[in-house]
């Protein structure tokens, strides 16, 4: 057996290290061998199983903890694909530009544009085959966003006034943007926004989460708003308790599933 593949203890399915390379783990703050032992559990026990309606011997298993969880695909009895998974939220109506598949279809992504806001998501139920999205169609979406990083954001003055040249004492403070990355993590971009919503908190593994409305983009005053989730971890380097108006900016994973393809 390959060294790098180790057995889940009661549904003998293969996990392979592999499964830790996405960047997207660091939003969970847990350790690698924490994520392996959830990853086991989410295919041993899930409260999730979804059979694959295209691919043979594809199947998406997830555990959750309230609304945050850990999903599995697993693909010929080893899972080759692991991921945190937020569900419930806030959903909003996306006009798909793009469907990209990847690894040989047991990923996914769907890149739409909602009130002025272009971005990319990671599509969580693309194993499953239910995801027959076109260019063009519009559809309704759960999305949410994790925390990769994070800062506060002072307002920031705009130089000068085009007609006469003085310094507009106006500032930027309050913007809503979110730039996807041009190269790198198909579903990690750019965030600013201030806190739109009462801050709640969430937990997992014992870990508390801070979920904070923030939107991806204001165009006379539509905004399409999610639910960011900031790990204790990342929270606390922040120094402070979050409030509402308070403005964040940093690098955040989208990702997001439609509800009528949860149904088991």
């Amino acid at each position: 057996m390959d060294p790098n593949i180790i057995m889940s203890a009661t549904a003998h399915v293969a996990l392979g290290d592999g499964i830790l390379q996405p960047e997207y783990w660091d939003t969970l703050a847990l350790a690698p061998g924490k994520v392996l032992e959830k990853v086991s559990k989410a295919v041993e026990t899930p409260d999730l199983s979804i059979k694959s309606e295209k691919l043979a011997g594809v199947e998406l298993r997830a555990q959750f903890e309230g609304r945050i969880g850990i999903a599995s695909v697993i693909d010929q009895g080893q899972v080759k694909i692991a991921f945190p998974f937020v569900k419930d939220g806030r959903s909003m109506e996306v006009k798909v530009s793009e469907v990209v598949s990847g690894s040989g279809g047991r990923e996914g992504w769907i890149v739409g544009e909602t009130g002025g806001a272009t971005f990319r998501f990671y599509d969580v139920l693309h194993s499953t085959g239910r995801s027959r999205y076109s260019a063009g169609e519009t559809h309704e979406f759960v999305v949410n966003a994790l925390a990769l990083s994070l800062r506060r954001v002072q307002p920031l003055p705009v130089s000068t006034d085009p007609d006469d040249g003085d310094v507009l004492l106006r500032s930027l403070y309050g913007i809503r943007m979110y730039v996807p990355q041009k190269a790198g993590n198909r579903d990690c971009g750019s965030l600013q926004s201030p806190i739109d919503g009462p801050p709640k908190t969430l937990s997992y593994e014992e870990r508390e989460f801070r979920c904070l409305p923030v939107s991806l983009y204001d165009e006379d005053a539509h905004r399409p708003t999610t639910d960011l989730l900031v790990a204790s971890k990342i929270a606390a380097e922040l120094g402070s308790s979050f409030d509402l108006g308070d403005e964040l900016a940093g690098v955040v994973w989208l990702q997001g599933y439609s509800a009528a393809n949860l149904v088991q």
